[in-house]
C-alpha cells in the first residue's frame, strides 16, 4: 500500500481559525464552477489538464486525498459539497470517473470542521486528523477512524480529548496511529503521539519534539519519520527532520550532528531505495543549498547525486513544496505554491505542479500552467495520471476549483490540425488530413455525415472524380489506448462555377413606363446579386430585375453578380435611361436692390432630355435669355418688373413662379466711421470713411463743423501736421435721396516730451542730501515721474527730487520719466554712491582712536602701512563688523614712533 502524506504545514488554531502562517482560505462562500471545455483550449501531453475527470467540489480547498487499491479516491478538506451533494462535509470518496460514490458517507452531517490529513489503512478504513470535534454527529476530537463505508468505526476511540488540530496521520502495521500537529496539552504527549488499535493513548511512545509535526512516514523496517517546525526531539538538536524508533524514541543514526533543514518540513516521502523526499519552505539541508526540496541518504544526510548540478541558477524550485508523490518509473512528483523549478532549466508553463527526474532535474515534457493558487495535495493513480487538490480556483486559466486530473506519460490524441473544408468542381480531386499531437499509437477513422467510411483509416483521406453525391461533413475520429476524440467537420461542396450565356441590354423609357433586365448563366449552385451603380440592390437575388412604373431615381447603369462557392461573375453594365418633363426645384426669387446694382434670377430644374429656357419679363419674352439664369447690370428703375422662365423639352414644359424686382434708390449711411488720432507735430496722418447707399455720393469733409476746401473725397490727409491742424473733424455724405454726417474724429497735434537738462551723479556720505533735477520740454501736459533702480518712487513727480539723511539703501541709479499724448522718454541714470566717514584721533601716547561710520552689519578690515612709496605694503591691522547704527570703533595703545598710515577697506 502507498501513503500520500500531504498536508498543510503551520499551526492551525480553535474553533476553525485560520492557522497561523497558513494560506488564507474561503469560508462562507458558495462557488459552483461550470467547465467551458472550449475555454484555455490547449495541446494535450504530460502534465495537461484531463478535462474528462470533473467533480465539482464546492465551498473551499481539497487539503488531504489517499487512492484505494480499487481506484477510488477519497478526499478531505475544508469543502461542503462534491457533485452539488449537499451533505459531504469536508470528506468524500470519488470513483475513478471523478464523479461521487454515493455509498460512502452518505448519511449523518459529516465532519464537523477541516479535514487536514487522512490514510487509508490495509484493511480499507480510513484514519482522518483535523480541526473537527464530532463525525457524523459523535463526538471526536481532531482525529478519527471511518469503515470503509464512510460510518464511523465505534472500535476506534480516543480516551484523550485532543486540544489543538492533527495535520499528519499514518497507520503502522499493527494498525497503530501515529499522530502529528499543534495540540499540547495536560498529560497527552505534546505534537506528537500514538494511539493503539482501539483509539487508546499509547502512553509508552515518546517523541518529544518541542514544535508542531506536520508531516509523517514509517519506513518499511517500522522507523517512522516526522517533519515540521520543532529544533529538538527527545531533548537532541534535531531541525525540522528526524526519525524514531519503533517506540518513539529518537534513532539516533538519522541526522545526529547535522544541521537539518534550514525551515518547516511538510512532506516526507520514502523511495523504494530507502531515500528520503522531503519538501517544505526550507532553502537548504544540512547547510547545503537546496530550495523547498531535497533527498537525504538513510542516514539523513544530503544526496548530492539529486539536484546538485551547477547549471541550475537556483537549485530547487521557488516556493514552498506542500506535496511528494513518486511514479512508479520513479519520477517525482512535487506540488506547492513554486512557478519555476530549476530556473536555467526553463521553466514556461509551469504553475505549482512539476515532474522532476531520479536526479532531482526537472521532466520539461510535464508542463501545466493557469493553476492560480497552491496545491497542498498529490496522488499518483496505476495509470500515472496526477491527481492534484488545494486552494487553486482554476486551471488551464479556465474556472475549476480545489481538485483536479493532469495527464501522466499517456494522454488521449488532441487536434493540432483540424480537417479543412473545400468547394470544388464536379469531377476534381480532393484530400481531407489532419493532425494529432499525442505520439502514442492512434487509430483514425474518416466519416461522411456522421457514418463511418469504410476502409478510411489512415491520416488523410483522398476522394478523386469528386460528383455531387460526394458533398457533406467529413470528420475523422482519432483514439488511443487513453481517449479519443472527434475533428470537427470539414464541409465539402461540390458544383459547377458560373458562365453568362446572355447579358442584360441597356433600355430607354419614359417615366412612369414598366422596364426589367435579365441574365442567364450555367452552373451549380448559382446565386444572384443585383447592383445599382455598384451597390447590392437589397432584395433582387433573382435572374431578373424588374420596374413596374419607372420613377427618375430608377435611372442608372445595372449589373447582375453571379455566383456559388466556386466563385463569381459580374455582367457587363446595362444603362436604364428615364425621360421625364422639366421639374423645378428650386424657382427663381424676387429682390429689392438700388439703382446702379446688378441683379440675377435664376433656377435649378431637372429633366430628360436636356432642357431648354426661356426668360420673360412681365410676360414678355427676353431675347437672348435662354440660360438657367438671367442678369442685368447697372439696373435702373425701368428694369423692375415680375421675371419669370419657362422650361421646355421634348416631353413637356413648365413655367415657373413670378419673381417681382424692385429697383429703388437708398439714402447714405456711413458704414465706417472715421477715426481720430494724436499726431505728432510735422508728421502725417490721414482719416477714411466709407458709405453704403444709392451712389453717386458727394463728401465734404470739414474741422470743428467748418468745410475743408477741396476735402470732397472719402478719406481726408494732413500732411506735416501743426498745432493748428489740432481739432474736431466730420464728413457729410450726400446722394440724391439725402445725406448723412460722420461721428466727430478728434486729432490732438503736440510734442514729445525732451529733456533738455539731465540729471547728475553723486557721490555723498552715509546721513547726507541728494538733489537732483532735470528740465523738460514739450506740449502739456506733462507727466513726470522718477525711477529709482527702474522702479517708481512715491510722490516723485516734479523735475526735482530731494532725499535727506542718506543710507546704504539709497545707493543706486535715478532716473525721471516724461510721458504726454505724443510719446515718453526718460532721462539718463545719475548714480548715487554714498562713502563711509572716518574719523582718527591720535589721543596721548602711544594711542590711536579711530572712529568710523559705514553700513550697520558691514564688515570692514583696518590695515596699516608704514610709508606710501609704492609698491604699498598694507598690512590688517583689525577685522570689524559695524553696528545697528554703522559705527565702527578702535584704539591702537601700541603706538610708536615712528610713521604710519591707515586705511580702511571691505574684505
Amino acid at each position: 500500500m502507498k501513503e500520500y502524506i500531504v498536508k498543510e504545514k503551520t499551526e492551525p488554531g480553535k474553533n476553525d481559525q485560520f492557522p497561523t502562517g497558513r494560506l488564507p482560505l474561503t469560508w462562507c462562500k458558495l462557488f459552483t464552477f461550470l467547465l467551458l471545455l472550449t475555454a484555455g483550449k490547449t495541446l494535450a501531453g504530460p502534465g495537461a489538464w484531463d478535462q474528462a475527470y470533473a467533480p465539482v467540489v464546492s465551498g473551499g480547498a481539497v487539503y488531504a486525498m489517499g487512492l484505494q487499491t480499487d481506484g477510488k479516491l477519497v478526499v478531505g478538506g475544508n469543502f461542503y459539497s462534491v457533485n452539488s451533494s449537499s451533505s459531504r462535509y469536508h470528506l468524500a470518496r470519488l470513483l475513478s470517473d471523478g464523479s461521487l460514490d454515493a455509498t460512502f458517507f452518505a448519511t449523518g452531517s459529516g465532519v464537523y470542521s477541516t479535514v487536514w490529513a487522512l490514510t487509508i489503512q490495509s484493511d480499507g478504513r480510513i484514519v482522518i486528523g483535523g480541526d473537527f470535534t464530532s463525525v457524523g454527529g459523535t463526538s471526536r476530537s481532531h482525529v478519527a477512524r471511518l469503515n470503509s463505508n464512510g460510518t464511523l468505526d465505534g472500535s476506534f476511540l480516543p480516551t484523550n480529548a485532543i486540544n489543538y488540530s492533527v495535520l499528519a496521520v499514518a497507520v503502522q502495521t499493527n494498525n497503530a496511529v501515529i499522530i502529528g500537529g499543534t495540540f499540547s496539552q495536560g498529560t497527552f504527549p505534546s505534537y506528537n503521539a500514538r494511539l493503539n488499535a482501539d483509539g487508546t493513548t499509547d502512553n509508552s511512545f515518546s517523541s518529544y519534539p518541542n514544535g508542531p509535526v506536520y508531516a509523517i512516514a514509517i519506513q518499511p523496517d517500522g522507523k517512522i519519520l516526522i517533519g515540521g517546525n520543532f529544533t529538538t526531539v527527545n531533548g537532541a538538536n534535531r531541525y525540522h527532520i528526524a526519525r524514531l524508533n519503533g517506540d518513539g524514541s529518537l534513532d539516533n543514526t538519522f541526522q545526529n550532528g547535522m544541521t537539518g533543514a534550514s525551515s518547516n518540513v511538510r512532506c516526507i516521502q520514502i523511495q523504494s531505495d530507502g531515500k528520503i523526499l522531503i519538501g517544505g519552505d526550507f532553502t537548504s539541508v544540512n547547510n547545503n543549498g537546496r530550495n523547498y526540496v531535497a533527498r537525504l541518504n538513510t542516514d539523513g544526510s544530503i544526496d548530492n547525486g539529486f539536484n546538485s548540478s551547477s547549471a541550475a541558477t537556483v537549485l530547487g524550485a521557488n516556493g514552498p513544496v506542500y506535496a511528494l508523490a513518486v511514479q512508479p518509473d520513479n519520477n517525482i512528483v512535487i506540488g506547492g505554491n513554486f512557478t519555476s523549478y530549476n530556473s536555467s532549466y526553463g521553466s514556461a508553463n509551469l504553475s505549482r505542479v512539476a515532474r522532476i527526474y531520479p536526479d532531482g532535474s526537472r521532466d520539461t515534457t510535464f508542463t501545466n500552467f493557469g493553476i492560480n493558487n497552491t496545491v497542498q495535495a498529490l496522488a499518483v493513480q496505476n495509470d500515472g495520471k496526477v491527481l492534484i487538490g488545494g486552494q487553486f480556483t482554476t486551471i488551464n486559466n479556465t474556472q475549476w476549483g480545489y481538485l483536479g486530473r493532469l495527464y501522466g506519460n499517456l494522454y488521449p490524441p488532441e487536434f493540432i490540425v483540424q480537417p479543412a473544408s473545400r468547394s470544388t468542381n464536379v469531377g476534381a480531386n480532393v484530400t481531407f488530413s489532419a493532425q494529432v499531437s499525442n505520439p502514442t499509437a492512434t487509430s483514425f477513422q474518416w466519416r461522411l455525415n456522421g457514418n463511418n467510411i469504410s476502409g478510411a483509416t489512415d491520416t488523410t483521406y483522398s476522394l478523386y472524380n469528386v460528383q455531387f453525391s460526394d458533398a457533406g461533413n467529413y470528420s475523422v475520429f482519432v483514439g488511443d489506448a487513453v481517449g479519443g476524440t472527434t475533428s470537427s467537420n470539414a464541409l465539402l461542396q461540390v458544383g459547377i462555377a458560373p458562365a453568362f450565356t446572355s447579358q442584360a441590354g441597356s433600355l430607354s423609357v419614359t417615366q412612369g413606363q414598366s422596364a426589367s433586365f435579365s441574365v442567364t448563366a450555367t452552373g451549380t449552385p448559382l446565386n444572384y446579386f443585383w447592383k445599382k451603380n455598384g451597390v447590392f440592390i437589397s432584395g433582387q437575388t433573382s435572374a431578373s430585375l424588374n420596374f413596374a412604373s419607372v420613377v427618375t431615381t430608377n435611372a442608372a447603369t445595372y449589373t447582375c453578380q453571379v455566383s456559388n462557392f466556386l466563385g463569381s461573375i459580374t455582367s457587363t453594365g446595362a444603362v436604364l435611361t428615364v425621360a421625364y418633363p422639366p421639374t423645378i426645384s428650386v424657382p427663381p426669387v424676387g429682390q429689392t436692390i438700388g439703382v446702379g446694382s446688378n441683379f440675377t434670377v435664376s433656377v435649378t430644374a431637372n429633366g430628360n432630355p436636356a432642357i431648354a429656357y426661356q426668360w420673360r419679363t412681365n410676360g414678355t419674352v427676353i431675347a437672348g435669355a435662354t440660360a438657367a439664369s438671367y442678369t442685368v447690370t447697372n439696373a435702373q428703375a425701368s428694369d423692375a418688373a415680375d421675371y419669370d422662365v419657362v422650361l421646355t423639352n421634348s416631353i413637356g414644359s413648365i413655367t415657373s413662379s413670378v419673381a417681382t424686382v424692385s429697383v429703388v434708390y437708398y439714402p447714405p449711411t456711413i458704414s465706417q466711421q472715421p477715426a481720430g488720432g494724436n499726431v505728432i507735430v510735422g508728421s502725417n496722418f490721414t482719416m477714411n470713411a466709407t458709405a453704403a447707399g444709392t451712389a453717386p455720393f458727394n463728401w465734404q469733409w470739414r474741422t470743428n463743423s467748418t468745410p475743408i476746401p477741396g476735402a470732397n473725397a472719402s478719406s481726408y490727409a494732413i500732411s506735416s501736421a501743426q498745432l493748428t491742424d489740432a481739432g474736431s473733424y466730420d464728413v457729410v455724405v450726400t446722394n440724391s435721396t439725402g445725406s448723412v454726417t460722420s461721428s466727430v474724429a478728434l486729432v490732438n497735434v503736440g510734442y514729445v516730451p525732451v529733456v533738455v537738462q539731465q540729471p547728475f551723479s553723486l557721490t555723498n556720505i552715509v546721513g547726507g542730501t541728494m538733489n537732483l533735477s532735470c528740465i523738460v520740454t514739450g506740449s502739456a501736459p506733462i507727466l513726470l515721474q522718477w525711477t529709482f533702480n527702474d522702479n517708481p518712487l512715491t510722490d516723485a513727480t516734479n523735475v526735482t527730487l530731494n532725499l535727506t539723511n542718506l543710507q546704504p539703501g539709497n545707493v543706486g541709479f535715478y532716473a525721471l520719466t516724461a510721458t504726454n499724448l505724443f510719446g515718453g522718454t526718460v532721462s539718463s541714470n545719475a548714480t548715487l554712491v554714498i562713502q563711509p566717514v572716518l574719523a582718527i584721533a591720535t589721543g596721548p601716547s602711544p594711542r590711536l582712536n579711530v572712529n568710523f561710520k559705514g553700513f550697520p552689519g558691514s564688515s570692514y578690515i583696518l590695515q596699516a602701512a608704514t610709508n606710501l612709496t609704492p609698491p604699498i605694503q598694507w598690512l590688517p591691522v583689525l577685522t570689524n563688523v559695524a553696528d545697528s547704527n554703522g559705527v565702527w570703533q578702535f584704539m591702537d595703545t601700541n603706538l610708536d614712533s615712528s610713521q604710519k598710515f591707515y586705511r580702511i577697506t571691505l574684505p
